[in-house]
């Protein structure tokens, strides 16, 4: 080689070098900020640009959260279902909830929106809230569902600062249990889980009780609240109640406990199970006559409106036994099914969440 190709060559490896080196400096500036191709990508699986032309945008689970972008300023629908806790053979995790209302919302407004899913027959609870059973307690017992919500500030699910961004949540049912599935010599308690709520989750069943020395008493979830979390109800085996003990919290549970059914997600979520079913979680519009909403800061203002001042109007909220609520619980409805038409009456949403949002001016 002359001296000029000589030259050349070491040219083209230090350039090689240099594209190395940054590429690597790259690489350890993503690994450092955790940032993966995967979550960045997940901040943009649905992105409405103003050049959509469509004026119905439909979410479903995807154990991650979608963005949507504001195409035009205009009244918008948006519909939210909770997810179902998990079932155990024919003892059911309770429905569901339904949330709706319509906003007016700016162009260029963005928007978080976090699907709830269904446990299944697994330990893990549904994404978005549905809470975990103690390892080893599938045996007895089902996780709870995840909620759906619509948020204004993106992050993790359980991330403090987007839960009180939180403008609508639909609720997710407690889990089922079946400790007696295990054991049929002696009967410790079964029973279904809470379904989702409107303002207040459903209580988790406990039944089919043996009053002996074996049960050693059992417990059930109640429902989540608009203050406050569902509590683990414990009772004696002569069926008396010895304590509550509170495991739900602001759009996930408290990790105090070992729970062999989990608390369905939501605003609040639903109190653990064990030998009964555990709470389903409550449900929150804002703007929505009965929600208790806070300000920035976290702390409860006994106002319907959410601090950015995001106030739904035309709401509905139909809790999973198919029930409407205004600030009371009000005779049942038929909830509208994202699959199209409706539930059979008194039937909440069953399997994964769901999310519509619909332009309507």
């Amino acid at each position: 080689m002359n001296k000029k190709g000589f030259v050349l060559g070491g040219f083209i490896y230090l350039l090689m070098a240099l594209f190395l080196l940054l590429l690597l400096t790259i690489l350890s500036v993503l690994a450092a900020n955790k940032v993966s191709l995967d979550k960045i990508k997940d901040d943009v699986l649905y992105e409405v640009g103003e050049e959509s032309g469509a004026s119905m945008h439909s979410f479903s689970y995807n154990e991650s959260y979608y963005a949507f972008i504001v195409p035009t300023t205009g009244l918008y629908k948006i519909e939210l279902w909770g997810a179902s806790g998990g079932d155990f053979l024919q003892i059911l995790g309770g429905k569901g909830s339904y949330t709706s209302g319509t906003i007016q919302l700016e162009k260029g407004t963005k928007l978080y929106i976090y699907v709830g899913g269904n446990p299944g027959t697994g330990e893990t609870g549904g994404y978005n809230g549905g809470q975990s059973i103690y390892e080893g307690q599938g045996l007895y017992g089902r996780a709870g569902g995840g909620a759906t919500d619509i948020r204004l500030i993106s992050g993790s699910w359980d991330d403090e600062t987007s839960l009180k961004s939180r403008i609508m949540v639909a609720a997710g049912g407690g889990g089922a249990n079946y400790r007696n599935y295990a054991d049929q010599l002696c009967g410790y308690g079964q029973g279904n889980g809470g379904a989702g709520g409107g303002l207040i989750g459903y209580d988790g069943i406990s039944e089919e009780h043996t009053y002996s020395d074996c049960t050693y008493g059992w417990a059930l979830g109640t429902g989540g609240m608009q203050t406050s979390g569902g509590q683990l109800v414990n009772y004696s085996i002569s069926g008396t109640e010895t304590d509550r003990i509170t495991t739900g919290g602001f759009g996930m549970s408290l990790d105090i406990l070992n729970p062999q059914s989990g608390g369905g997600a939501g605003y609040y979520t639903g109190g653990i199970g064990g030998h009964g079913g555990a709470g389903g979680g409550s449900s929150f519009i804002s703007g929505h006559n009965g929600c208790d909403a806070i300000n920035a800061s976290g702390t409860h203002t006994g106002q319907a409106d959410h601090y950015s001042g995001k106030v739904f109007s035309d709401t509905i909220m139909i809790d999973g036994n198919g029930y409407f609520w205004t600030n009371v619980k009000e005779s049942q409805s038929q909830m509208p099914n994202p699959a199209g038409g409706y539930y059979d009456l008194g039937v909440g949403n069953s399997g994964n969440g769901y999310a519509r949002i619909t332009k309507l001016i």
